[in-house]
């Protein structure tokens, strides 16, 4: 039995990733608070570790982690998370929202300048 968790690629391709994690690893690592959480979602996230359809996550994407109504039947909340270099930010829906802007801004910035050195083309 596997639980589900969202990634949103921000550094990569802006697509949110679904990341499996056995079950019994997440209750284990709830126990140790949300910092083993993230760092088990982080782990499971990873190609080299469970391979899918989606570039691994990285150092800028968010975590989303769903926060449930006391009988555990639906989603009352999200909690945000930045993967940082080492250890993860908590944010808040707007801080996500506005990191989330800012670096699809900068890759698509990086894609227009890398397609205009190969075309030759000084951008300025």
């Amino acid at each position: 039995m596997f639980t589900t968790f969202l990634v949103h690629l921000v550094s990569t391709v802006g697509d949110f990733r679904p990341v499996d994690v056995p079950t019994a690893r997440v209750i284990e690592a709830r126990r140790f608070g949300i910092a083993t959480l993230l760092d088990l979602i982080f782990t499971f996230g990873r190609n080299d570790f469970q391979p899918k359809q989606f570039c691994s996550v990285s150092v800028n994407d968010v975590v989303l982690i769903p926060v449930p109504n006391g009988d555990g039947d639906r989603t009352i909340a999200t909690r945000y998370y930045r993967i940082d270099f080492a250890g993860f930010t908590p944010m808040t829906i707007s801080e996500y929202r506005r990191h989330a802007e800012r670096i699809t801004a900068e890759r698509e910035r990086r894609e227009v300048e890398y397609a205009a050195r190969m075309a030759g083309k000084d951008i300025g």
